[in-house]
């Protein structure tokens, strides 16, 4: 009898257990509009007659059942034009709100920036909102997509701390202390 009932316990508490991951597949853990300065990632196409002003894109993130990302692209008037889902990747080199996240074998890096009280971080008549960026600086991109920083010196004969492509030494073999710091 004992036995009957523990494993109607185990077998109630899995059940549970796996509806609850489920339901959380469909419940984003983060959600972050397209900054109207942004540009579309390049997997978005828009439909013909419209330009970027004319649409939103809302990114999800989701870590259950592995971390992905939720695209959707939307008219002005809320109508949905597109979805895609995309993979995510945070190494461990790149800032901490940054992502690399690949869609059918485009990679782009995608700044996250949260909702912060203190910013103006309104959006097309919504108010509270967190935004996110399509990384286009050169430098960035090389580093975060090609997997490292830039390994140079920052000394008397490199001042301006820049490696031979021009972007700045983000990690100075010589002397970790003297990095130049942020490339945005």
């Amino acid at each position: 009898m004992r036995f009957g009932r523990l494993a109607l316990v185990i077998v109630a508490f899995g059940t549970l257990s796996a509806l609850a991951i489920k339901g959380c597949e469909y419940f984003p853990e983060s959600s972050f509009q397209l900054a109207d300065d942004s540009r579309l990632p390049r997997w978005s196409t828009l439909p013909p007659g419209l330009t970027r002003t004319d649409v939103s894109v809302t990114l999800n993130l989701y870590s259950v059942p592995w971390p992905y990302a939720n695209f959707i692209l939307r008219d002005r008037k809320g109508k949905k034009l597109g979805e895609v889902n995309g993979r995510t990747n945070h190494p461990s080199y790149l800032p901490l709100y940054d992502e690399i996240i690949a869609v059918n074998g485009l990679s782009e890096i995608i700044a996250l920036k949260p909702y912060s009280e203190n910013e103006n971080m309104g959006q097309n008549g919504i108010s509270v909102v967190a935004l996110f960026y399509v990384i286009d600086d050169t430098c960035a991109r090389k580093e975060g997509l090609e997997g490292g920083l830039p390994m140079c010196a920052k000394n008397e004969k490199n001042p301006k701390g820049l490696n031979s492509e021009g972007c700045p030494c983000l990690i100075d073999p010589e002397n970790r202390a003297a990095a130049s710091g942020g490339h945005r």
